[in-house]
Parts: C-alpha cells; structure tokens; sequence
C-alpha cells in the first residue's frame, strides 16, 4: 500500500522453487494524493420553544492526504428562523444566511462551525448546509429540520391540560 503522494518504488522478485532462476525489477509508480472532504450537520435534539436560542453545528472533515484550499461553506435558514450569532469561523449574517469566509483545511483535520439561531414562528423549520471546495470540483449538501413551538400550546402542568376546554379556566 502506497502512503506517499508523489513518485514512489515499486520492486517486484521472483523465483523459482529450485532457486535457479530468479529476476527483480523495480518500476516507478506516481501517487496522487487528494484531499476528500466529509460534511456532517447536528441540529438540536426535540422540539424547541419559539423565541429560545438553538444550536447548529457544522462539522467538515478533510480524511484526504493533501490540504483542502478555498473550503466556502455557507448555511441557509427557512423563513420564519434568523442566525443571532456564529462560533467558528469569519462570516457575514444577511436574511437568514450565514457566509463564512474561505478556508484551507490540512490533510486529516476538521473544523467546526456553531450558528445560534431563533425561530420567530411556530412550525418546523428548515436548516441546510453547503461545502463547496472549487480545487477539487466538489460541493456537499446536508439538510436537518427543527421543530419549533409557541408558548400557547405549552401547559403549566397536567391539571390545566383541559381546563379551557372544560370552561373551568
């Protein structure tokens, strides 16, 4: 197996059973390594109160053996959801778009990216992120959806569940 990216040996031998004849010969073998990116996307567990901060994480692997130059990622929310602040990188907010400043990523590391968004309406909202590396002709996708809601469909406690219906509130 060849580690190396660049021109490496390749020596094959042979012989026979007896050990009379025998012959070796080496042949170079040139090794292109790539940078492979990895995106994953963790939206926050359950339901979440309309108004209360959410986290988003954005998590980019490079398991390649070269570096990853010029990584854009860039994060989208649905209406109804706007980014507050991030964690992570150089970025500009403008309608419910996170773009984070291009970034080099060395062979094997990661990087993680935090946006804290509030959901302004009830409803399941929608969270996409994208990767695109122009080098190595790829661009990655994920989608997480969150359900959000108000504090009207919240109740104090089992008792009050039904009062209102009952006209007992």
């Amino acid at each position: 197996r060849m580690s190396q990216p660049g021109v490496n040996k390749l020596e094959l031998s042979a012989q026979s059973a007896s050990g009379d004849l025998s012959d070796a010969k080496s042949v170079p073998v040139t090794v292109e390594a790539l940078a492979d990116l990895k995106l994953e996307v963790a939206d926050p567990k359950g339901v979440v109160p309309v108004g209360e901060m959410a986290v988003y994480e954005i998590r980019i692997q490079n398991r390649g053996m070269t570096a990853a130059k010029g990584v854009n990622v860039v994060a989208m929310f649905s209406q109804g959801i706007d980014p507050s602040h991030v964690e992570g990188g150089q970025h500009t907010i403008r309608d419910g778009r996170v773009a984070f400043r291009a970034v080099d990523l060395a062979a094997g590391s990661d990087t993680v990216l935090k946006i804290h968004a509030k959901a302004s309406t009830a409803g399941t909202h929608v969270f996409r992120a994208e990767v695109a590396c122009e080098e190595l002709e790829v661009k990655l996708a994920a989608e997480e959806t969150t359900r959000f809601f108000s504090d009207e469909q919240r109740w104090a406690d089992a008792s009050t569940a039904y009062a209102e219906e009952a006209g007992t509130a």
